[in-house]
């Protein structure tokens, strides 16, 4: 089973069934139907993938102006059809996954200059037969993704590149959704100068850098919640809304990092910049990765898989907020252990904007697949072993001893807290709590190097 099946049953609804016509599906009307799936993220709702729209026609792409170009008839009113995929459910479990309503996409009222913009860069790099360099991280809004097989296609005479297609990126659907569905009210900053991320860097450095946390929750009014994973986020917000007068609350974001995927993350270091730990990702049943590939590549008539859900939570980069602590040793039961100092004096280090180079992403990806394939045979093992007077449970999941970038920890020290979709994958031979992604520790030092 396949996730073309979801589609099918949705667009069903509309009376309109599965074509590949380049008009919009409901001619009269102008309206495309798309569906898009949805995930629970950290207890919220989002785009969990891009949207595919159609396929790029090299030979065709040359020819066209914006105006009459077939990309921009085919996404002029675009209806997608909302639902939720749960996690740990795989495409043969389709008949559990909600409808959750349709959300219209027009494109008169969105960035359709930043589309034509997107879809000119496409149109000059296959002029300048550079297609097979066209990367969907080069674009803002629609990319030019990976499709199908991701074979060689001939174009504009014996010039080949990989087959692609266009896609609303995922990072413009998440804020597209934020907007339309959550009603979030994005605020931009609008600071001086060409490149709006290092501009905030730049910004917040000057703001934060060298002063300790709790002196910055005293001054911006603060309760600073140090177990809060929300903490600085919350406190960045605080500090943008005394010096830029910027009202920044539950429901508005930062303009220029929510269009961009830009997440806020913060790295316990010493004061020489040395990471104490390694960088953890949310959590997520291994039954998800089996409909996953990294790219999204595959055969559209057998599997349509989509394009992993670990790539889209790191492809776009973080803003990396280093919090200068110390180590205290101190005695429990008889065992020298240690602490970090109390969190008023924790300092800001420099803000570090990240985003992972092809080569990182190409590495990550072989560790993934590594993982991927594990998964898929039902090659994972458990066992307990005797710690004191408890059971510890083992795996052979991928290590931080065996890993350059990443690797998989239990999300939990629980061990109730059962992947039951992976369970219910292996009919109940392995029985192993939910695991999260996580970046190696050298891998994170190597990342506040570079900053």
């Amino acid at each position: 089973m396949n996730k073309g099946i979801v589609g099918q049953v949705l667009e069903a609804l509309v009376g309109q069934q599965p074509n590949n016509n380049p008009l919009p599906d409901i001619p009269h009307l102008g309206l495309e139907l798309k569906v898009l799936p949805l995930r629970k993220i950290g207890g919220v709702l989002k785009p969990k993938e891009r949207s595919k729209i159609k396929s790029i026609y090299y030979n065709a792409i040359v020819a066209e102006e914006w105006g009459n170009s077939e990309l921009r008839g085919k996404i002029e009113h675009v209806l997608f059809l909302m639902y939720e995929h749960p996690m740990g459910k795989t495409y043969g479990d389709w008949q559990e996954f909600v409808f959750l309503g349709p959300l219209l996409f027009h494109l008169a009222e969105e960035d359709e200059p930043q589309i034509a913009t997107d879809w000119t860069n496409i149109k000059e790099r296959v002029a300048a037969l550079l297609a097979n360099q066209l990367s969907e991280r080069d674009a803002k809004i629609v990319g030019p993704s990976t499709s199908g097989t991701g074979k060689m296609v001939a174009y504009l005479g014996d010039n080949e590149a990989k087959q692609r297609s266009y896609s609303f990126k995922h990072n413009y659907l998440k804020y597209f959704y934020a907007e339309k569905v959550q009603h979030k009210e994005m605020v931009a900053l609008d600071l001086p100068g060409e490149d709006p991320v290092l501009r905030i860097t730049g910004y917040l450095n000057g703001l934060l850098a060298g002063d300790t946390v709790g002196h910055l929750a005293e001054k911006y009014g603060v309760q600073f919640s140090p177990q809060s994973k929300s903490a600085f986020p919350e406190l960045i917000k605080a500090v943008l809304a005394v010096e830029r007068g910027i009202d920044l609350t539950s429901k508005t974001e930062l303009k220029e990092l929510e269009e961009r995927g830009i997440t806020i993350k913060t790295v316990p270091v010493n004061s020489d910049y040395v990471p104490y730990e390694a960088m953890s990702f949310p959590k997520f049943s291994l039954v998800d990765l089996i409909d996953e590939t990294w790219e999204g590549e595959g055969d559209p008539k057998v599997d349509k898989p989509h394009e992993a859900l670990f790539k889209n939570q790191i492809k776009e980069g973080f803003l990396l907020i280093p919090v200068i602590k110390t180590r205290q040793p101190y005695i429990s039961g008889g065992k020298r252990k240690y602490r970090y100092n109390v969190w008023q004096d924790w300092v800001a280090g420099n803000i570090i904007y990240w985003r992972p180079s092809d080569g990182e992403l190409e590495a990550i990806s072989n560790e993934w697949q590594q993982v991927k394939a594990m998964v898929e045979t039902k090659n994972v093992q458990v066992w307990n072993v005797a710690r004191g007077d408890k059971s510890i449970q083992k795996n052979n999941l991928l290590k931080q001893s065996e890993s350059q970038y990443i690797y998989l920890r239990a999300h939990t020290r629980d061990s109730s807290k059962i992947d039951a979709g992976y369970q219910a994958y292996t009919d109940g031979a392995v029985s192993i709590p939910w695991q999260s992604f996580w970046f190696n520790k050298k891998f994170v030092r190597q990342i506040v190097a570079q900053g």
